[in-house]
């Protein structure tokens, strides 16, 4: 069952303005605790959240390393963000799929001008965040029931509408 949670704002520790911190919640999707904040009146949630009793960040950079995953990165850019390097996109999509190809979430970011991550050094609110419908395509891959669970409630599926 989902359900929501007032966020305490630790804005300070968390490495996070005190705009996007009043815009953060977390919910609760069977037991685990996910983060969500909204920059730019766009939700983002928490990939590391979502990972947490599944494995570490290596699912995130396998991910990242399939050429489906990285056609799929750049065609919702291409859409969504008019500042997108194009170029670079092109260049991590011939690599993709190769067993010496690494892509992480930070240099796509800085490669190809990305929006849809946000990628958050630290302790305190560090972690990947990933636009909703990156993580939503992120917990089909891995956590079909989270998703099923999150997509299912009806309190946040109307709050992203």
């Amino acid at each position: 069952m989902l359900t929501f949670e007032k966020y305490v704002p630790y804005y300070k520790k968390r490495n996070l303005s005190v705009e996007s911190m009043a815009n953060s919640r977390t919910i609760i999707v069977n037991g685990s605790a996910i983060s969500i904040i909204n920059q730019k009146e766009q939700d983002y949630i928490s990939l590391t959240d979502m990972m947490k009793g599944f494995g570490d960040d290596t699912m995130l950079y396998s991910w990242m390393r399939s050429r489906n995953m990285v056609e799929f990165l750049g065609v919702w850019e291409q859409i969504h963000n008019p500042l997108f390097k194009g170029n670079e996109f092109v260049t991590f999509k011939m690599q993709a799929g190769l067993n010496s190809f690494n892509l992480t979430q930070k240099k796509w970011i800085e490669a190809t001008n990305a929006i849809g991550f946000i990628s958050k050094a630290g302790r305190y609110g560090g972690g990947t965040f990933a636009h909703k419908d990156i993580a939503f395509e992120f917990g089909s891959l891995f956590f079909c029931h989270q998703q099923s669970c999150l997509l299912q409630n009806k309190s946040y599926t109307n709050s992203i509408n």
